[in-house]
């Protein structure tokens, strides 16, 4: 078991390729934490930087949407994030693949919206906006956004400063701007581009450019509309939702024009 100074383990949450999420218990406390280990045993010393200056970002930011970032454990052999336990389910895990219905998508877009509407007034970009980076308290039905390992502020002049020729963020959530083959810098539209991704993915269960092949979706991401979530949810759409919908694929198209 996974030894952390200060902090008794409870449980697993999950795990990725890059990191490791803990349940824990601060020794003397009843409060429980969740704690982000990084998996690299040996952190160069630039990566360390990088990821305490995403932490400092994010906490002072201090948005009531956003999951509070507690403390760093920095030791010789690891380096984790101490977290607020939500008690949060991750909005995947939560829809396990099926379509959500109207009313409560409605009731989860309006949280989700309003919160990253937080983030950008913080001048802050999320870069990674995808169903796993959004828990879920199914208790109260609160939402806050999480994961922030790639994310970045912007200027009053310019946009975060990638190298626009690497790859950041999720395949299936990325913006064109993110694929590094758009000369356009990556601002607060690349959220509320994978927000819409997350968005039909609720309504329809499924990404809107699926394909094994990488190269495929970039292409998509660049050069395809996607077929409307009403052709492809089982959803009933009242006539409402139905224009909203058309419209969102219409934004698509001022999107990938760049005159959104």
């Amino acid at each position: 078991m996974t030894e952390l100074p200060g902090y008794k383990i409870v449980e697993k949450i999950t795990e990725t390729t890059e990191s490791i999420v803990y349940r824990s218990i601060r020794e003397n406390e009843k409060k429980t934490f969740v704690i982000k280990m990084m998996k690299a045993k040996q952190l160069s010393s630039f990566e360390r930087a990088s990821l305490k200056q995403h932490f400092d970002l994010i906490k002072s930011a201090d948005c009531p949407g956003v999951i509070k970032h507690i403390d760093i454990l920095n030791t010789r052999d690891s380096y984790a994030w101490v977290l607020e336990d939500f008690n949060g389910v991750p909005l995947n895990r939560f829809l396990d693949g099926r379509p959500c219905k109207i009313k409560p998508f409605l009731e989860m877009a309006v949280q989700i919206s309003e919160i990253l509407g937080q983030l950008h007034q913080a001048r802050i970009v999320h870069k990674d906006m995808k169903p796993p980076n959004i828990l879920l308290n199914e208790g109260s039905g609160q939402i806050k956004i999480s994961d922030f390992g790639i994310s970045s502020i912007i200027s009053n002049e310019a946009g975060a400063s990638d190298d626009p020729g690497i790859i950041t963020g999720t395949l299936f959530y990325m913006s064109p701007e993110q694929t590094g083959r758009m000369n356009r810098t990556v601002d607060y539209r690349t959220d509320l581009y994978s927000l819409g991704i997350t968005f039909y993915e609720m309504l329809t269960g499924k990404v809107p450019f699926f394909s094994t092949d990488p190269m495929e979706i970039i292409h998509s991401h660049m050069a395809r509309k996607p077929v409307p979530p009403s052709e492809k949810s089982s959803n009933r759409c009242p006539p409402v939702e139905r224009e909203l919908l058309a419209g969102s694929v219409h934004a698509f198209s001022f999107y990938l024009s760049g005159t959104f």
